[in-house]
């Protein structure tokens, strides 16, 4: 790969390339790296926590070269490494990432470094980006619903048939008779409403506080530091589902006196 990515990487794509990169400048191929994992929401996980340099390095010269000089015209003291190699996930997993660095010492005839990243994966966190609607089916219980259905499909089929001059395949015919069927009911029975869980100023602001303290504790080293963390995130889960009750009870007292005075109009 030899692509460098540096800290003018971290300054232009602050999304895809972390902090703790090594070096200040980017090649021509950390460039095209750094700007196509900009386009597909793609994160560089070993710049992203901070370890000393040898754990940065993905790559070291096999010698030193004594005539060489560094940036204060000083003989350089060390060999030339670099950062040149990246373990990538979606930036949608990064709170699985627990550590990401390299590895000398690995017993392999090469100038190159293992790369390691820690995950601790959890199922229940991955979320489908996709929302998919949810047809009310319970409406099928009405016999009127279900003759007007049926009239929907027949209808919609009936006009298909007559547009259609050419033969398909019995496979297409079947794609085309299911989406019809979808489509009317959709039409007819139409969409069960998604409500979102709260809407409330305090609670949102409440999870925003959580989230950010999953990130400290996915990203703290000390076992300390990781108790501190969990007190805290316990402490602001109980007080999202103590408002998150009262939210509810207000929703059934508010529910309650719309059906009251519904009856009352009735009367």
């Amino acid at each position: 790969m030899n692509a460098k990515t540096g800290v003018e990487a971290h300054k232009e794509y602050p999304d895809v390339v972390g902090r703790y990169s090594k070096g200040s400048e980017m090649n021509e191929n950390g460039r095209e790296l750094v700007e196509c994992m900009f386009r597909n929401n793609i994160l560089l996980t070993n710049t992203i926590f901070k370890h000393k340099m040898a754990h940065r390095t993905t790559w070291q010269g096999p010698e030193r070269i004594n005539e060489h000089k560094n940036k204060n015209n000083e003989i350089r003291r060390n060999p030339y490494r670099n950062q040149i190699y990246y373990v990538m996930i979606r930036k949608s997993y990064r709170n699985f990432v627990t550590d990401s660095r390299s590895y000398s010492g690995i017993n392999t005839n090469t100038d190159h470094r293992l790369v390691k990243t820690s995950f601790t994966f959890d199922c229940h966190k991955l979320t489908n980006s996709k929302k998919v609607e949810r047809i009310d089916y319970q409406r099928f219980n009405n016999q009127e619903v279900r003759d007007k259905y049926k009239e929907t499909v027949s209808k919609k089929l009936a006009e298909k048939e007559e547009k259609e001059h050419l033969s398909i395949s019995n496979q297409n015919k079947w794609n085309e008779a299911t989406e019809i069927c979808k489509d009317s009911a959709k039409e007819i029975l139409g969409v069960k409403q998604s409500f979102k869980r709260s809407a409330s100023d305090d609670i949102n602001t409440l999870s925003e506080k959580l989230k950010k303290i999953r990130i400290d504790m996915n990203s703290s080293k000390t076992r300390s530091g990781r108790q501190i963390l969990r007190k805290e995130r316990n402490k602001i889960l109980k007080e999202i589902h103590k408002k998150l009750k009262e939210e509810e009870v207000e929703r059934i007292d508010e529910l309650a006196k719309e059906i009251e005075k519904y009856k009352d109009d009735s009367t």
